[in-house]
């Protein structure tokens, strides 16, 4: 949820130009979430490095990871949509 909610605090403020406040629903939208953190979590970790301070997101995520939350992406997903759980 923090990433999202990054993604959407920095869309509203301009940065970086690809965070969009769209939701898309598609199996690849987890993806584009990601595509749209990584570059944006960097940057702010340099600006953060650059004051001094420890990096804000300091956190590693492994192929094991991200999929891990692409299939709880998928099925918030479809709950929100359904109002089912996947089967």
């Amino acid at each position: 949820m923090h990433i999202r909610d990054a993604l959407d605090t920095s869309a509203s403020c301009g940065l970086p130009g690809r965070a969009t406040f769209e939701r898309p629903r598609w199996a690849s939208a987890f993806r584009k979430i990601i595509e749209m953190w990584l570059p944006l979590s960097w940057s702010l970790n340099m600006v953060n490095r650059s004051m001094g301070h420890d990096d804000l997101y300091p956190f590693v995520l492994p192929a094991a990871v991200l999929d891990k939350m692409g299939f709880i992406h998928t099925v918030i997903d479809e709950v929100t949509r359904t109002g089912k759980p996947p089967r």
